[in-house]
C-alpha cells in the first residue's frame, strides 16, 4: 500500500482546506493507494460549537464532497476525519473512506468523545465499526480514543489490518504522541496511520504525523512543520516473534490472546465448540424460564450458550418472553405486544412460581445482555421481527452497544432471517423456518446464508445432519433433556444440544459435554 499523510497547518478552517487542496492538486492520478486527512479536516480551528456545527453544515459538508471527487479524479482512496450530521441530523465526529470510484467505502465515529464535543453536541458512536474495505479491516481510533488502552486489544480480537487515527492532539507533546501511537500499533495488532496538524508556534508539540507498523516501528514520522509524508508497506503483514526466548515465532496478537484472562476485561469472542451444550431458557428446570436468575445460573453452571426468546412490546421495548400470550408464564390474560413496558415490568411472576420468586420480572433484552461477558453464546430466538424488521434491528443494535455481535446468533422463521440478512448481516443467522421438514430446513438454510440450522430430536437424522454439515452449517437441536437423548443427538453428529437440564448434564460424570472455558 502506497499511502500519503496530510500534516495540516492549524490555521482558520477555510485556509486548511485551501492548503489541503493545493496538495491534492499535487498528487498524480494513481500516484498513491490511500490519502489520510486528519481529524476535522472540514472544520478546524474552530472553538465556538455554534460556530462550528455552522461551519461544518456549511462548506465543512462542501469540503467532504470535494474528498469523494478527489479520490475519484485520484484513483485513491480517500480517509479523512470529518465534522458530519448523521441520518438523525445528530453531530458526529466521523472516519469517513472514499474508494477510488468516489464512493463511500464507509465510516466509523470516534467512540470516546472529550467534554469539549459533548458540551458542542456531539454524539459518540454506538458500536465500534469496522470498515471492510479491499480485503482489508479498517478500525478507527480518532484522536481521544487513542488514549483507551482496553479499545486496542478489542480491535486486535476482531482481526483488524489497519487502525485509521485521524488526529488533533495539540496540547500533547511530540514525544509522547509518538510512544503512544507506535504503542497501539502494537496493541491493536495492526498498522496505524496518525494525520495531525503542525503548531508552528509550538513545534515540541503536536504534529508527528505517522505510519506505525504492527511491531512498534516507524515506517515514516512527521516533525513539527506542515507537510505531506509518504510510505509503502504491506497492511497485512503482522508482527511475528518468539514466544519467549529461543521459543518459536508466533504472531504476536495471537501469544497475547492465548494468555488473556478474559474474565477482568469485558470483551471477548465467542468461539462455538462441538459437542457443545445450550441452556434452553436458562437453566429452565430448576429455575423461572427467561428470567435473570434463570440465565445467571446457566452461566454459573459453564453452559457454551443461554437461549432465549425475544418479543417487542406495543411501545417498542424488546422482552424476554416466549409465549405471544402472557397467561401461561404471568398469569395474565393479555398478548405482550398489547401491552407498554411499564405493564410488562409490574407484572409479578410470584403469581405463577410461588412466594420464593415473589416480585421476579420479566427482563428487558438488555438486562440479559448486562450479564454477558461474550465468553458464552447467546442464541437469540426471534418470534418475530417486528414491523418492517424494527425488533431485528433493535436487536442487532443492542449487540453491538455491548460488544456481544460475535457471541451472538439470530433464530427464526424466514421472516426474521430476511430482516436480519437486512439489518443485521454480519450477525450469524440460524434458521428455523420449516422445522417440521429437516430436508427444508436444511433447504432453507443454505437459501438465506445461515451458518447455523436448528433440527427437532424428534424428526432429525444422521443423513439430514450430514447433509446440513457437508453445506458448513452448524447443527443445533431441540431439545434433549436426558443424557441418553443427548447422547443419542451427540453420536448424530450435532454440534448444539439445547436443553432444560444443562447444569445437571454439565455435572454427570459421563463428561459427554464440558464446562465453558471463561479464561
Amino acid at each position: 500500500m502506497r499511502i500519503a499523510v496530510f500534516q495540516v497547518p492549524y490555521v482558520g478552517a477555510a485556509e486548511a482546506i485551501r492548503w489541503q487542496r493545493e496538495q491534492f492538486e499535487r498528487i498524480g492520478t494513481g500516484e498513491f493507494d490511500l490519502i489520510a486527512l486528519p481529524e476535522y479536516c472540514n472544520a478546524t480551528a474552530i472553538d465556538d460549537p455554534a460556530g462550528l456545527a455552522a461551519f461544518a453544515d456549511g462548506k465543512g459538508a462542501a469540503w467532504v464532497l470535494e474528498l469523494a471527487g478527489y479520490a475519484k479524479k485520484l484513483r485513491c482512496a480517500v480517509a479523512a476525519g470529518v465534522v458530519i450530521r448523521d441520518g438523525n441530523f445528530l453531530l458526529r465526529n466521523r472516519l469517513v473512506l472514499f474508494n477510488p470510484e468516489g464512493e463511500l467505502a464507509g465510516h466509523a465515529d470516534k467512540v470516546h468523545l472529550t467534554g469539549a464535543e459533548i458540551a458542542a453536541g456531539m454524539v459518540p458512536a454506538d458500536s465500534v465499526r469496522i470498515i471492510e474495505y479491499n480485503g482489508l479491516r479498517i478500525a478507527p481510533a480518532i484522536c481521544f480514543d487513542q488514549y483507551f488502552a482496553e479499545y486496542f486489544p478489542m480491535l486486535a480480537s476482531r482481526g483488524v489490518d489497519l487502525v485509521l487515527a485521524p488526529s488533533y492532539q495539540r496540547g500533547e507533546t511530540a514525544e509522547r504522541i509518538v510512544h503512544l501511537a507506535r504503542t497501539r500499533a502494537v496493541d491493536s495488532g495492526a498498522w496505524l496511520v496518525r494525520a495531525s496538524y503542525s503548531v508552528d508556534d509550538s513545534p515540541e508539540f503536536a504534529g508527528r504525523s505517522l505510519v506505525a507498523g504492527p511491531d512498534g516501528e516507524l515506517a515514516v514520522c512527521a516533525g513539527g512543520m506542515a507537510e505531506v509524508i509518504t510510505a509503502e508497506f504491506d497492511p497485512r503483514r503482522k508482527f511475528v516473534k518468539p514466544a519467549s526466548f529461543g521459543a518459536p515465532p508466533v504472531s504476536h496478537t495471537a501469544l497475547i490472546e492465548k494468555y488473556r484472562r478474559e474474565p477482568f476485561y469485558r470483551h471477548t469472542v465467542f468461539q462455538p465448540k462441538s459437542p457443545s451444550l445450550c441452556a434452553h431458557r436458562g437453566l429452565s428446570a430448576s429455575l423461572p424460564e427467561n428470567t435473570v436468575p434463570a440465565f445467571a445460573a446457566a452461566l454459573a453452571a459453564g453452559a457454551d450458550e443461554i437461549e432465549f426468546d425475544v418479543y417487542q412490546t406495543a411501545d417498542q421495548i424488546p422482552v424476554i418472553v416466549h409465549d405471544p400470550d402472557l397467561r401461561r408464564v404471568a398469569g395474565v390474560d393479555r398478548r405482550g405486544e398489547e401491552l407498554a413496558w411499564h405493564e410488562i415490568r409490574a407484572l409479578d411472576l410470584g403469581k405463577i412460581y410461588g412466594d420464593t420468586w415473589r416480585y421476579l420480572r420479566i427482563p428487558r433484552l438488555e438486562e440479559v445482555l448486562e450479564l454477558c461477558d461474550g465468553s458464552a453464546g447467546l442464541n437469540i430466538h426471534m418470534k418475530m421481527a417486528g414491523k418492517n424488521g424494527e425488533l431485528v434491528r433493535q436487536v442487532a443494535e443492542a449487540l453491538a452497544k455491548y460488544n456481544l455481535d460475535e457471541a451472538a446468533y439470530i433464530g427464526g422463521e424466514a421472516d426474521v432471517l430476511e430482516a436480519a440478512i437486512r439489518f443485521a448481516p454480519d450477525i450469524t443467522r440460524s434458521c428455523m423456518a420449516e422445522q417440521h421438514d429437516p430436508d427444508a430446513l436444511i433447504r432453507n438454510a443454505v437459501k438465506f446464508n445461515c451458518r447455523r440450522l436448528q433440527f427437532y430430536s424428534s424428526n432429525v437424522t444422521a443423513a439430514h445432519v450430514a447433509e446440513a454439515h457437508k453445506h458448513g452449517i452448524h447443527c443445533n437441536v431441540f431439545y434433549a433433556d436426558t443424557r441418553e437423548e443427548a447422547r443419542r443427538m451427540v453420536e448424530m453428529g450435532i454440534n448444539t444440544v439445547l436443553t432444560n437440564y444443562a447444569a445437571t448434564f454439565l455435572n454427570a460424570p459421563d463428561a459427554l459435554f464440558t464446562r465453558r472455558d471463561r479464561r
